[in-house]
């Protein structure tokens, strides 16, 4: 047996060094966490690797394991936890897996039966009637999973298997833990308390579960919701088989600044592409139906106007029109709630004064009322505690008062339901039927999931074995990543000429930080990096690293400037690690970092042509790059399969497609810039009149619009054409494109439609994307895109949320951006009878 345990300050830690190297392991006992090494290395009665951190790849540790005559004496540390040097003993025990396996050949597999809808509330109001004023309370608490309860400052060591057993948790959120830690969990509450009713298990399941996708931001520039949709099914069926059973995804903060930093984890800046994602992650996770094994409820965040934040400073002040919320902010959730999502996560931020987590107006009065949601609506991480933070609460029972008044059913990581409602219901402040009314929505949750009746259902590692980091799931990781690169510029020098050498360089060029941020993945040692994927795609090249993403490295400048002379083509990898993007990572100046950028300037001097890939996770400030480059290549953080996909563009295999789904500035101060912006009084249209809206020492125009992006063919609207000139309230207007390919290479171009409407009583955008469509346009040939315009496109709300339609002539614009010189333009009449 080649399994020792080590008691270290940072926990207990079991290590498994059993058959080949590929296969060890080790376990945070405390959590059953497992965590892979990578680069193992035998010498003699010594084991070396590393581990990388569970949260950002690009940080690392290693431990050094020399065998003793009773264990192993270790020396270093591992990743996210720190030192560990110790003894470890030999352990001759099961390991937690294993101890599961054991236990789960004595549990029956239960059949979940089909309920009605009738028959599962029948079944929640029997289950309801039954439970004390103290369960129900237990059933609305999300526990952050660690061993400790919090109110306020107040923070008490308490350990989840007792928090479970004293009925003070309906759910756990899972990030990192084992199926075995999500089944002694749910083993517990079945077994160890009075009604047996199975936790909730919630994990950000946002771009993959193992198998990691491009970020949310480079899957939207693919303008392919139905493959979105595969993705988010695939994420779905690796995680419910490891135990999740709800994602808390998608993110459909509309985003317009790219200081922010979660703008990774968003669909763009415009509100009708965010819709389409929407409804495809919705449907992705949830299938046709959650009894379905395969399936995950999906939970929309962040309701609402979170990415509003002032500066691009997470978690600061949002000010939202009312108008503005309805027919920007909205749309994206409109759709995904009718796509019958199974949750709502309220947004950190407030709105109209109050802070969202309490805030009535938006949770009960809009979301429940005016969009109809009738299922689960939860609080963000310790956004609870947050509402007294504001400022907003006597009390931490004033806030629970006002954070329940609001219709929040779940709270997630602090305790202050469980400390403060139950005697708020004795002191008549709180009405039990306001907790009832939550309860029940969360009881119908877990019956429709179908744990009411096999708790177990979800951990099925079997399965889980077989589907996670399989090679159809990589396949389809590789094709959205194909799609989601964006062709910036591009003066001739790709795709790269054959038997041409090629340099590739910069700090980007081998990382394997290529998953980006909110990703969990122990796959991550394994993704393919673009030197990976060159060697694959068999492109000639040569390699140097030049400097760190961040600092230089010794005498990099020089190998790299002499490598670059030595070759045909510059290939420059540039970006921003993961670690610097998603949550609390806003920047001021969202630019390269400056060690980057004097490698290029130093690149700069061979005169060799260069072609510039970016890894990143918002839009970045490059416009010395735009002006000085031969070819830039947005490419995101593209996951798993990034390597080939990348070289695969760089070759020419692929043609780029990807659109870009939100500007990119030409500087800071003209952040937020979008293409949907609101008409003006003083409109500018490129002149130097002062009296306008423009900046003196700046054009308006964004570097790169929305919707904009460059394939190997020559593309352009040859025609639009138009089956009426006007139509009434149910009528269809039937919109022909012919879209052309001048060019001697074969392209998939995305077609967009937008209007605009002239003489409006509010204020209208510019222009509105309503349609787009993906098409292949053989190389000097057409293709033909039909779209249908009607009511439901035309219409916009009010600042009351009143749906409408106005008479009167729309212009309607096709093309290949939403730039004035990339469409062609008609016009046709509306009118209601």
């Amino acid at each position: 047996m080649n399994r020792y345990l080590l008691n270290s300050a940072q926990g207990e830690f079991l290590f498994v060094l059993e058959g080949e190297p590929e296969a060890y392991f080790a376990i945070d006992k405390s959590c059953s966490y497992k965590i892979i090494p990578h680069h193992v290395k035998r010498e003699g009665n010594e084991i070396s690797f590393v581990t990388s951190s569970f949260m950002d790849a690009t940080l690392f540790a290693e431990l050094t394991m020399e065998e003793t005559a009773d264990g192993m004496e270790c020396k270093g540390a591992i990743a996210d936890y720190g030192d560990v040097s110790g003894k470890a003993d030999f352990y001759d025990g099961m390991t937690p897996y294993e101890e599961m396996m054991e236990s789960r050949k004595k549990k029956t597999v239960v059949a979940i039966p089909k309920r009605s809808e009738e028959e599962i509330q029948e079944k929640v109001e029997e289950l309801l009637g039954k439970m004390t004023l103290k369960e129900k309370i237990g059933q609305m608490s999300q526990s952050s999973g660690e061993d400790v309860s919090e109110i306020g400052d107040k923070i008490e060591g308490k350990p989840m298997v007792e928090q479970i057993k004293e009925g003070e948790v309906g759910s756990i959120i899972y990030i990192g833990y084992s199926p075995e830690t999500i089944y002694t969990y749910q083993k517990y509450a079945v077994e160890n308390t009075r009604l047996g009713i199975p936790l909730l298990v919630c994990q950000d399941v946002i771009h993959g579960f193992q198998t990691i996708f491009p970020i949310p931001i480079a899957q939207s520039c693919s303008f392919d919701p139905e493959l979105i949709r595969k993705g988010a099914s695939i994420a779905a069926k690796e995680a419910s088989s490891a135990g999740i059973m709800c994602a808390f995804a998608p993110m459909l903060d509309m985003v317009r600044d790219s200081r922010w930093g979660r703008v990774c984890e968003a669909p763009g800046e415009d509100p009708y592409l965010g819709g389409q994602i929407a409804e495809a992650v919705v449907k992705g996770y949830q299938g046709d139906s959650l009894s379905e094994e395969e399936t995950v409820a999906a939970c929309l965040k962040h309701f609402v106007g979170y990415s509003a934040c002032e500066a691009g400073r997470d978690y600061n002040t949002t000010e939202i029109s009312d108008y503005t919320l309805h027919n920007m902010y909205l749309p994206a959730f409109r759709k995904g709630i009718v796509a019958h999502a199974a949750m709502v996560m309220s947004a950190f931020t407030f709105l109209n004064g109050r802070p969202v987590t309490a805030n009535r107006e938006i949770l009960y009065d809009l979301l429940r009322g005016h969009l109809g949601f009738g299922g689960v609506v939860i609080t963000d991480y310790a956004a609870v505690k947050e509402v007294g933070v504001h400022g907003c609460g006597k009390d931490n029972a004033d806030v629970v008062k006002q954070v329940l008044d609001a219709s929040v059913d779940m709270e997630m990581a602090t305790s202050y339901y469980n400390y403060c409602l139950e005697e708020l219901v004795k002191q008549g402040l709180v009405p039990e039927t306001a907790i009832d009314d939550a309860v029940r929505r969360i009881l119908t949750l877990k019956y429709r999931l179908g744990i009411m009746d096999d708790p177990y259902r979800y951990i099925r590692p079997e399965e889980a074995e077989a589907l996670i980091y399989s090679e159809e799931h990589l396949k389809v990781s590789e094709k959205m990543a194909e799609e989601s690169i964006v062709l910036l510029k591009n003066n001739g020098v790709l795709p790269l000429q054959k038997g041409k050498m090629a340099a590739l360089i910069g700090p980007f060029a081998d990382s394997k930080d290529m998953l980006g941020a909110w990703q969990f993945s122990n796959y991550g040692e394994k993704s393919v990096t673009i030197k990976e994927g060159m060697e694959a795609e068999g492109i000639t090249f040569q390699y140097e690293q030049g400097c760190f993403p961040e600092e230089e490295t010794e005498h990099g400048f020089e190998r790299a400037y002499a490598l670059a002379m030595q070759s045909d083509v510059i290939i420059l990898s540039l970006g921003e690690t993961s670690g610097t993007t998603g949550e609390a990572t806003s920047k001021c100046n969202p630019c390269i970092p400056d060690v980057q950028m004097r490698l290029f300037e130093k690149l700069k001097e061979t005169k060799k042509p260069m072609v510039v890939t970016l890894t990143n996770g918002r839009p970045l400030l490059i416009e010395a790059i735009d002006a000085q480059a031969d070819a830039v290549v947005e490419t995101w953080f593209l996951g798993a399969q990034a390597g080939h996909a990348i070289a695969g563009v760089l070759s020419g295999r692929i043609s780029p497609s990807g659109k870009l789904s939100m500007s990119f500035p030409r500087q800071a101060g003209q952040i937020p810039v979008y293409y949907n912006h609101y008409n003006t009084g003083r409109p500018n249209f490129g002149t130097n009149d002062r009296f306008t809206s423009r900046f003196l020492d700046e054009t308006n125009a964004p570097l790169y619009a929305f919707g904009y992006g460059l394939t190997y063919g020559k593309t352009g609207v040859a025609n639009v054409r138009l089956s009426k000139n006007q139509i009434t309230r149910d009528e269809k207007l039937s919109v022909y494109v012919t879209i052309e390919n001048t060019g001697s290479n074969a392209c998939t171009e995305v077609v967009q439609l937008y209007i605009r409407k002239k003489n409006s009583m509010y204020v209208r955008p510019v222009k509105e994307l309503k349609k787009f469509e993906r098409a292949d346009i053989p190389a000097e040939g057409t293709a033909a895109v039909l779209f249908e315009i009607g009511r439901e496109e035309l219409s916009f709300y009010t600042p009351k949320g009143e749906c409408m339609a106005e008479d009167g002539v729309y212009e309607l614009m096709a093309g290949c951006s939403s730039r004035e010189e990339d469409l062609k333009e008609t016009s046709f009449i509306y009118h209601q009878i």
